[in-house]
């Protein structure tokens, strides 16, 4: 960690006040609400893509409750001091009763690893609770409550449990199966945001291009495919400019985003192309038993209208869209409504701990 947060000695610095920054940061990032989520973001996940250890680690959490539960205990030696047990030494049933019990308590020692399942219970608790009320909710953080679950999941590993265990190992081996037949699905909510097989093309005319402009504040990543002297061919507005300037420039390619575009420019062909998508909620709200079965989810996307000047297509040896994707209002539409996610209506009858417009914002 020090060698990694010091840029290798570079800025030692760093590891007197990185811990620090590091909390102020996400501290702000959790005020301002910019990926938000509600309460229970993660166990839909957990539901989604890992039911076997979720159950598992509640039943383990269970076996571990009632192993260690001292109640019974207590509430027989109430039960025998009222009733008058304790000064009855006639018989040979009561010492043989109170030696039952304390066996009975004692049945269980807080050895090292009830001790160490102890620690994962807590571990998982902890975690579940704290990115429970963390705001910043994006998929890659189930691991961190993962791995303690995993843990507790194999407390007693019962014959029962070696079941549940080897469907759980069927289970992945047909995912597995699956995802080495689909090796790329969008249409998963553990996948936040993707970038599009289209930006391929996209960048392959770009490389034949002399100038580019983007007029659109939707772009990335090609700040990070074009960085450095690859750039200066990039003439970047961040949002819709007047035709002038583009007449001005008179560049190759022109990218914007489709719902802020041209209808035309004078000399250029038109292609949309898709920037990023994502599994959409708002498409698959009202068919989650389906999408949970069949796995085929709707997409949302983000769109860019490419202007190009006619022949880049040939230069660049690919081919011109036959079918134009003109679905971006319809994608990107209940972005900017009021509807409410189905997840987050729950929440407003649950706990009301994030707002609903901000929410709809992390959504695109």
């Amino acid at each position: 960690m020090v060698i990694f947060y010091s840029s290798f000695g570079a800025h030692f610095e760093i590891i007197e006040t990185g811990w620090i920054d590091a909390y102020k940061h996400w501290a702000s990032m959790h005020g301002m609400c910019r990926i938000c989520g509600p309460w229970f973001f993660y166990i839909l996940l957990f539901l989604l893509y890992e039911v076997p250890i979720i159950f598992l680690a509640v039943y383990g959490s269970a076996q571990f409750a009632v192993r260690h539960n001292p109640l019974p205990g207590w509430a027989a030696s109430l039960k025998r001091r009222f009733s008058g047990e304790r000064g009855d030494t006639s018989g040979e049933e009561a010492p043989d009763i109170r030696h039952g019990h304390l066996q009975a308590r004692m049945a269980v020692p807080w050895n090292k690893k009830e001790l160490f399942f102890l620690f994962c219970i807590y571990w998982m608790v902890v975690a579940l609770a704290a990115y429970a009320y963390i705001g910043e909710k994006v998929p890659w953080l189930i691991i961190h409550q993962l791995f303690p679950m995993i843990l507790v999941s194999v407390y007693l590993m019962t014959e029962k449990k070696m079941y549940v265990a080897l469907a759980g190992c069927i289970f992945l081996i047909l995912m597995t199966w699956h995802v080495a037949l689909v090796p790329a699905d969008i249409n998963e909510p553990i996948v936040q945001v993707q970038n599009s097989e289209d930006m391929r093309t996209v960048m392959k005319l770009i490389d034949v291009s002399d100038t580019v402009v983007i007029a659109s504040e939707n772009y990335w990543p090609l700040p990070w495919y074009y960085r450095g002297d690859k750039w200066e061919k990039m003439r970047f507005y961040g949002k819709l400019v007047d035709t002038g300037t583009i007449s001005s420039v008179n560049p190759d390619l022109v990218i914007t985003h489709d719902m802020s575009s041209y209808p035309s420019l004078e000399g250029y062909d038109k292609a949309t192309y898709k920037l990023s998508y994502w599994f959409s909620i708002y498409d698959n709200e009202h068919r989650i038993p389906e999408y949970y079965l069949k796995r085929d989810g709707k997409l949302g996307s983000i769109n860019i209208d490419v202007f190009t000047k006619p022949g880049l297509y040939e230069k660049a040896n690919v081919s011109f869209p036959a079918i134009q994707q003109s679905t971006a209002q319809t994608t990107e539409e209940p972005v900017s409504q009021s509807r409410q996610r189905w997840d987050q209506k729950l929440a407003n009858i649950t706990v009301r701990m994030f707002g609903p417009d901000s929410y709809q914002k992390s959504a695109g």
